[in-house]
């Protein structure tokens, strides 16, 4: 991936019963510290999709902030501690658009109730 680009980040866990409180309450302070503590951390998503489904939606700057994210301790803290909660995780990363091309159409954030004549 080229360094210069914005870097999405999806993670799905699949939680063994009983677990997902827990994992919860986990994944919720690795966001709120990744958000507060990692240059390049723009976003970070937290979605449940069933009891025991979970995704995460992470974005950086760069992939060298990602990367500094991924490779930091606390990373490796929340890995150890959520690996037994777990019956498996997936993560996906990719290069996010975010520049918007006005002569393509209207920009969503131009649309409002007096649009809707």
């Amino acid at each position: 991936m080229n360094s210069a680009n914005t870097i999405a980040a999806i993670s799905k866990f699949e939680v063994i019963d009983g677990n997902a409180e827990e994992f919860l309450q986990l994944l919720r302070e690795h966001a709120r510290k990744a958000l507060h503590e990692d240059s390049g951390c723009q976003r970070f998503g937290i979605f449940r999709q069933s009891d025991t489904s979970f995704f995460s939606n992470e974005l950086y700057d760069s992939d060298a902030a990602f990367h500094n994210h991924e490779a930091g301790a606390r990373s490796a803290s929340f890995n150890a501690a959520v690996k037994p909660l777990l019956k498996s995780h997936e993560r996906m990363t990719g290069e996010s658009v975010e520049h918007f091309e006005r002569e393509h159409g209207i920009h969503p954030s131009d649309l409002n109730a007096t649009n809707d004549d």
